[in-house]
Parts: C-alpha cells; structure tokens; sequence
C-alpha cells in the first residue's frame, strides 16, 4: 500500500466490484466478465485472488467502515469435516464471519437502536452458530490429529484462532434488543479471561523469539479482540490485563496500531471508572457510567486514532456521541 492509502482503498473496492460481477460457465469451465476479457492462462486463480480481497476488505471495513459482500466467494467457502491446513481454517472463519457481521445490516435499525424484528434477528443468530459449531468441529479434528506436530509458530497461530472464535461467540450469544444495554456483556467475563490468556501467552513468545521492534502484519489478531475485550469487560482485573497486553505487544495489524489502541482502551477505563471506588467485580461499574457503541478509527499515518463513543446525557437516558482524538 506504501502509505497511499486512499488509492489503496479505492483498488481494493473496485477489484472485489469486478470478482462479484465475474461468472462461472459450466458448460465451458472458464470464468466470464460481461465486459472484460478473461485471460485463458491466469497468472493467478480466481479463486486466490477471491481469498486475498476478502481479507483485504475485512481491513479495509475497519478503515471505511463500509462492506463489500462478496456472497459467491462465501457460498463456494464450504466448511469441510477436517481443515487441511491453518491457512484454510482462517479463511472458512474470517470468510463465514465477514458475511455474518454484514448480514446484520440487514436486521438492525440504526435509528431506533433496535433489531427490525425478533424472528430475523433469530434467524441470524441461529445461522450464526451452526456455522461456529461446523467450524469448531472441522478445526477441533484438525487439531487432533496435527496438534503434536505444530511448530511454536503455528501453535501461535492456533491460539489466535482460538481468540477470535471465543470473541464470535460473544457477540453470537447475547440475544439483545437494543444497543446500549451494556451490562448484558457482564455475563462473558470468564471468555474474556480466556482471551486475554491466549494473548498473554502469545505476546511472551513474541517477545521471547524475535527482536524489541515493531512488527506489521495484515490480518487482524489480537489487537482488534483486545479492544473489544477492554471495552466490554468491566471486572477491573482482566481489563487492566488486556489494556496491559497491548501497551507492551509493538505491533500492527492491519489499521489497528498497538500503542494508539493502548491510549484509546485506556482512555475508555478512565472515563467509566470516573468517581467509582473500590471496584472488585464488573457488578461495581453501574450501568449509567457506562459507555456504549465505541468505535476506534485509525490514523494509518500517525500513531494516533479517533475514538467515537456514546454515553448518557441525563435521566432519561438520552445519549450524546462523543468524539475524541487520541
């Protein structure tokens, strides 16, 4: 991208317009564009570049905040009995769960803050976890039988994995009505202990086999699942925990930097832990302190990012977004 970063963007979102506008001729066995000539001998398969745009887009989503469905790619992405390799079983969940976060457009209702309808939002949720649940069996079979055989890296690789089902599972479990309820997270605090072990554990080996420099990486692994876990932890001690991972993990994934997410993580805790003493368990953040619907938006040319979030303006539970430069 060499920092060009608007251009980048632009290619990214033309290229997955044109994948989408692409068919399959099965009489002939080759692909055909209604207006662009296909070549006979591709330099690279479609179905690689169908992978690498989708990847692509789940960063660039975090940038724009904008989706590119890309619904052929997903349905060919079946999930089979066993994962082949940790490559494939990466690309069936970030594939299944890109889809999954954009189908809710579909079901939610900015304005009001609310689900359109139960039976749809239902609907989603159910579809949601048969797919985690086949995606859980076929990576759990995996790991069977080439657990013994990882090497430390794609061990690693496996404990991201596993963060970023755990943190899927939140969000496919709380049956939720409105945006803003905020307590209804208290319930996943032993989860999010869970990932901020794995992180932990990761973040030590890193720190143990490479050099103290900043490292960058596409895909998203834990910087991402940290955030989210700050944010919606409120037991004192794992959020301190994973606010602490990333103030010492130097490192970039995609448009999430380490140390401007640290500062906006942080800067969260502060404001809901404001005025309140003594805190033992999530149970002591009352609901009124509490902040919802944040978002970070990164500075992909500076270590800083805009951190939008909303809080209660008075008694009747009107609310006031907020926007602050961290």
């Amino acid at each position: 991208m060499q920092s060009r970063y608007g251009s980048a963007i632009t290619h990214i979102q033309s290229g997955i317009k044109i994948l989408c506008e692409i068919k399959y001729d099965e009489e002939t066995h080759r692909h055909q564009h209604d207006a662009l000539k296909v070549s006979k001998i591709p330099y690279i398969s479609i179905e690689m570049l169908e992978e690498m745009f989708v990847r692509l887009d789940l960063q660039v989503s975090q940038m724009v905040r904008k989706h590119e469905p890309m619904p052929n790619h997903v349905q060919k992405l079946e999930i089979p009995a066993i994962f082949s390799s940790l490559s494939e079983a990466r690309e069936r969940l970030v594939s299944h769960w890109h889809v999954a976060s954009q189908s809710t457009d579909d079901v939610w209702d900015p304005l009001s803050g609310k689900l359109c309808t139960v039976p749809l939002a239902g609907a989603w949720q159910k579809k949601s976890i048969s797919i985690l649940a086949r995606w859980s069996s076929a990576y759990d079979a995996y790991l069977n039988i080439q657990g013994e055989n990882l090497t430390d890296r794609k061990k690693e690789g496996t404990a991201v994995l596993r963060i970023l089902k755990e943190l899927g599972s939140t969000a496919m479990m709380l049956t939720k009505t409105t945006v803003d309820d905020q307590r209804n997270w208290d319930v996943f605090c032993s989860m999010f202990q869970k990932i901020v072990s794995l992180a932990e554990d990761i973040v030590d080996v890193d720190r143990k086999s490479t050099t103290e420099r900043p490292t960058f990486c596409i895909d998203m692994a834990l910087i991402g699942p940290l955030f989210a876990v700050s944010c919606r932890c409120r037991d004192p001690i794992i959020r301190r925990r994973a606010i602490s991972v990333l103030r010492k993990y130097d490192r970039t994934e995609g448009v999430w930097n380490s140390f401007a997410t640290y500062k906006a993580a942080q800067r969260v805790l502060d404001i809901e832990e404001a005025g309140l003493q003594n805190l033992r368990s999530c149970e002591d953040v009352p609901g009124w302190a509490r902040i919802s619907n944040v978002s970070l938006l990164s500075d992909p040319t500076e270590q800083r990012a805009t951190l939008t979030y909303s809080r209660p303006r008075d008694e009747y539970d009107l609310t006031e977004r907020i926007s602050e430069v961290i």
